[in-house]
């Protein structure tokens, strides 16, 4: 499994959800850097191709929490055979409200 956010680290847990403005720039600094969608599909992307190229017939997503955002868009990579999204709750971002489900590609 590729660490999404190697060389850095996680959003640290306790700052979660963010409860002042200056959290909030560094949650949003966050993931315009370290969880930046378009470098960690890249890195999915690439997994998938050396395990393909490893000889590997079907590969698989799992995608939970913010790791669900990439799954529809590597799918579309026609890298992977499934993909499975999983939401633990409501979530909610800057307005934008995220419907908790399971979901099978």
């Amino acid at each position: 499994m590729p660490d999404f956010f190697e060389p850095h680290s996680p959003f640290p847990a306790e700052k979660f959800p963010p409860k002042t403005q200056d959290v909030y720039a560094e949650l949003d600094a966050f993931f315009a850097g370290t969880a930046n969608q378009t470098a960690s599909l890249n890195k999915l992307v690439a997994f998938g191709h050396n395990l393909k190229a490893d000889g590997k017939k079907k590969v698989g997503a799992y995608g939970f929490c913010w790791g669900m955002l990439l799954v529809p868009e590597y799918s579309m990579c026609m890298v992977i055979s499934v993909g499975v999204l999983q939401v633990p709750r409501l979530l909610s971002w800057r307005g934008r409200r995220i419907r908790p489900s399971h979901h099978l590609l």
